[in-house]
């Protein structure tokens, strides 16, 4: 025996024993306790001193029922995922570590909610209160959201397609308010629009309603002869146009009127308008416009409308008139029986003249 012979002293190991169990801190990896159906969520357990050996065990609910792995969400080791959260997943989560051959189990951690919402649905109402416009008006329309805040940015859509289409369109987008500067008809469409999460760009709101617009054309202005060409020579020389509104009634619109692109100063606000017969100072190209105080507020401007050239189409047609009618009388007068035998006798007459004139001569 050789008890004098020892190996050298090993390297030293401390050995801490604490007053209790270790107790884990639970966290969640999201920007935010509140999380929507369908976001990703990560909650981690976390055990002070060396971590080498522990397990991890999860619980959710005051219950502490442990939490299975299943397709939606999964353990792994001091992580808890849920890949797409359903509002079945709120409530309270718990975890605590475990480790040796016969477990040695850390205390529980502190419970950390987790609230699960549906995500918020958004509706686009139109401020203006017009869902028919009329061109070159404007429209502000603004997307109401359920529950909104400032984390809550929005985009608009006109049947599907991202709002603004390009710089040339007059509109612009400000927050949740989309608004027509200048209607036209690019500008009718199905309007839809959603909210994105600042933070969080994967989290959309859910698309509620939808608002139309439909673009109504102008009424259209037309100058017209108030009575046929006639009534210009039985109004004793003066000329009366009438200002007509496609598809309107005339109640209760006001008119104005253009001679050669000026506006004429008139003491009335009638649809008709008259003009001396031979007045040179009439001549020229009239216009009209209807205006009133209710939408629309006034129509497109008509046609050129030139009395001088209604005038020469009355001479004209009278002097058709005048020559038709010598004609038809000098017609009716050569079918008439009457005329015929007026000739006869004129011809008797005229043949006994000339046979008294011949036995005179002998």
């Amino acid at each position: 025996m050789r008890a004098s012979v020892h190996s050298l002293v090993s390297s030293s190991a401390t050995l801490s024993v604490r007053g209790g169990k270790p107790k884990p801190v639970i966290t969640q990896n999201s920007p935010s306790r509140a999380m929507y159906t369908g976001e990703r969520v990560t909650l981690s357990c976390g055990i002070g001193g060396d971590p080498a050996g522990w397990e991890y065990l999860w619980y959710k609910d005051p219950l502490r029922h442990t939490v299975p792995n299943t397709d939606s969400s999964r353990t792994d080791g001091s992580s808890f995922t849920i890949s797409s959260a359903a509002l079945a997943h709120s409530g309270e989560y718990r975890c605590r570590a475990a480790r040796g051959r016969k477990p040695f189990y850390s205390d529980y951690s502190d419970p950390l909610t987790l609230e699960i919402s549906v995500l918020a649905q958004t509706y686009p109402i139109v401020q203006s209160g017009w869902t028919e416009v009329f061109p070159d008006e404007t429209v502000t329309l603004r997307c109401v959201i359920q529950g909104s805040s400032a984390e809550w940015k929005y985009k608009w859509y006109r049947d599907g397609r991202e709002l603004p289409v390009d710089k040339a369109d007059t509109s612009s987008v400000n927050g949740d308010t989309y608004t027509i500067l200048s209607a036209d008809q690019s500008h009718a469409g199905l309007y839809t629009c959603r909210g994105e999460l600042t933070r969080r760009a994967s989290v959309h709101s859910l698309i509620g309603s939808s608002a139309t617009l439909t673009v109504r054309a102008l009424p259209q202005a037309v100058v017209t002869l108030n009575e046929g060409w006639m009534g210009v020579f039985i109004t004793k020389g003066t000329l009366a146009m009438r200002c007509e509104l496609q598809g309107f009634t005339s109640a209760d619109w006001n008119y104005t009127w253009y001679r050669d692109g000026t506006q004429i100063s008139l003491n009335h606000t009638g649809e008709r308008h008259t003009v001396g017969f031979w007045d040179s100072s009439s001549d020229g190209e009239y216009r009209c416009r209807g205006n009133r105080t209710d939408r629309p507020y006034y129509s497109l401007i008509s046609e050129g409308f030139m009395p001088s050239h209604i005038i020469d189409r009355a001479v004209e047609n009278v002097v058709r008139i005048c020559v038709g009618v010598a004609v038809l009388l000098f017609l009716s007068i050569i079918v008439n029986p009457a005329f015929w035998r007026w000739v006869s006798r004129r011809k008797v007459v005229h043949s006994g003249e000339e046979l008294v004139e011949q036995t005179d001569h002998t």
